[in-house]
């Protein structure tokens, strides 16, 4: 049997789901304690203060012959790239919104929101940067028409059929509202990013514009599943838990 760890933040619904399916579960900021070596692990919610502590604790985890880091992610600084939503831009640029470093754009109200490059739980988002200090750190983004936004999860290259449906950020924070099916070209749309990501698991956003077109919001390689396991199954995730 293999021994699989899951290394996260804090405990939510996420980790106990994994502590309940045999996962041990190690926080950032602790000091790990455990015998020999895990087959699998699994780094959860990069976004800790003590950089130095959470990439001491990677790198003592994934420094073992014969350990699979899922979406191999081996240091702090790797996890990071993955989560740099202007690098995702440079991957996906013909799915996704324009979007442009501040230091090549001007902002206009209306036409572009700014976002942190690198942020958590879809916090800083603005749709006027008023006097906030805006650096490259940033990006702005063309807003789109949004009909209906989707979380849809691809496990191993594998795109899981029931999405669930998000509320819009303009009217405060982001809910899971409802779930349905994805169709034919929602499923399409999705094959494509599933085929340009070397993730194992993510949670991609994606928007069905008024006009009928597909747009990329964004992957996420850490994504909750809180409202997921409480719409659909717990059986649907359980690929992740079985590696």
């Amino acid at each position: 049997m293999s021994t699989k760890v899951l290394v996260t933040t804090k405990k939510d619904l996420s980790s106990i789901y994994f502590e309940k399916h045999d996962w041990d579960i190690i926080w950032y900021g602790s000091k790990p304690v455990y015998n020999g070596k895990y087959d699998i692990v699994y780094f959860r919610d990069p976004f800790n203060d003590e950089e130095v502590t959470q990439d001491s604790i990677m790198r003592s985890l994934t420094d073992v012959r014969g350990t699979r880091s899922i979406d191999g992610i081996n240091t702090y600084a790797q996890m990071l790239s993955f989560e740099d939503k202007y690098k995702q831009y440079q991957t996906y640029s013909d799915l996704m919104p324009l979007t442009f470093l501040p230091s090549k754009c001007v902002f206009v109200k209306g036409k572009y929101l700014a976002k942190k490059r690198i942020s958590q739980r879809s916090k800083d988002v603005l749709f006027n940067i008023n006097n906030v200090p805006i650096s490259d750190d940033w990006i702005f983004q063309e807003i789109v028409d949004i009909a209906e936004e989707l979380r849809v999860y691809i496990l191993f290259g594998h795109i899981i059929q029931q999405a669930s449906i998000k509320s819009s950020k303009i009217n405060g924070k982001v809910k899971i509202i409802g779930k349905r099916d994805l169709n034919t070209r929602e499923l399409s749309f999705c094959q494509k990013i599933s085929e340009r990501s070397k993730l194992d698991f993510i949670g991609v956003d994606i928007a069905v514009l008024k006009n009928g077109e597909i747009v990329l919001i964004k992957v996420n390689r850490s994504p909750q599943f809180k409202k997921y396991l409480e719409l659909y199954d717990e059986s649907i995730l359980s690929s992740i838990l079985d590696i």
